[in-house]
């Protein structure tokens, strides 16, 4: 039911042993609403390939439609 996705990695509160805490939000008309968090290791390109991959596999692999329209992403180097 999310079309707008929101994602975002913060550094501050990822686990020990982690480099960052990763999630993604979805809005609706009710709010946006969190249904990703990841503790990734590093902030290769690889490694977000790699979770959206694992997101649509999932999804696939569960009978969940996913229709983003749109995904806004902080982009930080």
């Amino acid at each position: 039911q999310c079309v707008h996705w929101l994602a975002d990695g913060t550094f501050r509160s990822a686990p020990q042993k982690f480099l960052q805490s990763y999630s993604i939000h979805g809005r609706t008309d009710w709010g946006i609403h969190s249904f990703v968090h990841v503790a990734m290791c590093d902030k290769k390109q690889e490694q977000y390939e790699l979770l959206f991959r694992g997101l649509i596999d999932f999804a696939n692999q569960n009978g969940i439609k996913l229709q983003s329209i749109s995904i806004m992403l902080d982009f930080e180097q």
